[in-house]
């Protein structure tokens, strides 16, 4: 099976995140991983993306019918009393992984989970940025696979377009992985790869790279 296709990459990462995708699967999923960055970034961008609605829901203690679940399966109780009680709450969860996918969904939210279109490695071949983009708006994000893909005080990072010829063209600071970056999409022809430059706050002074180029990652196609 082919793992890398975008639209395998996306529903695959869309159950992972989502909680869905289970047992043998899942624990295949979780070998691929390493081996597949892609994956992995799909992976991180959803994540990014579903955080702030798990962090907005408070510790909220067991309703009583799960309690009674536990009971009736340890025979404490018995099962028919419990057994509405049981797919009342197996629906529930349904509706909460379901929620979830369709926030993942493309088609729903295009400029939410923007689709990975190249992994930026540093010189040892660690995968630290990935750079996404919507094909619905046009518009470019880049997000952190790693906490040392971070500058230190009083620098950025900004992303640059690498052209078959001519000057580099500049994408943009790298802010949060929620907000666009400068460049949009339409600004990656010709171009055969990407790069990331340490610079002045604010980003080059002059148009062009000053600093030392930290991540670089090859451009096939979007």
């Amino acid at each position: 099976m082919n793992y890398l296709t975008p639209q395998r990459r996306r529903a695959l990462a869309a159950r992972y995140v989502a909680g869905t995708l289970r047992g043998r699967a899942r624990r295949r999923f979780d070998a691929l991983l390493p081996a597949h960055p892609s994956l992995a970034a799909e992976v991180a961008v959803l994540e990014r993306t579903l955080h702030p609605l798990d962090a907005a829901q408070g510790a909220e203690a067991p309703p009583a019918r799960v309690w009674r679940g536990v009971e009736e399966r340890l025979g404490w109780r018995d099962k028919t009393a419990t057994l509405l009680g049981r797919w009342g709450f197996a629906a529930g969860g349904f509706a909460c992984a379901l929620m979830l996918m369709l926030l993942a969904s493309p088609l729903l939210a295009p400029e939410v989970v923007p689709t990975p279109l190249v992994v930026l490695e540093n010189a040892g071949g660690t995968p630290m940025l990935v750079v996404s983009h919507s094909a619905q708006t046009g518009k470019l994000y880049a997000g952190r696979l790693r906490r040392d893909a971070a500058t230190p005080g009083g620098r950025v990072l900004e992303l640059w377009a690498l052209p078959k010829s001519g000057a580099p063209r500049s994408l943009g600071v790298i802010g949060d992985a929620d907000q666009p970056l400068a460049g949009r999409e339409a600004e990656l022809a010709g171009a055969t790869g990407l790069a990331v430059s340490v610079e002045p706050e604010g980003g080059a002074p002059h148009g062009q790279p000053t600093g030392p180029i930290v991540y670089t990652g090859a451009l096939d196609h979007i």
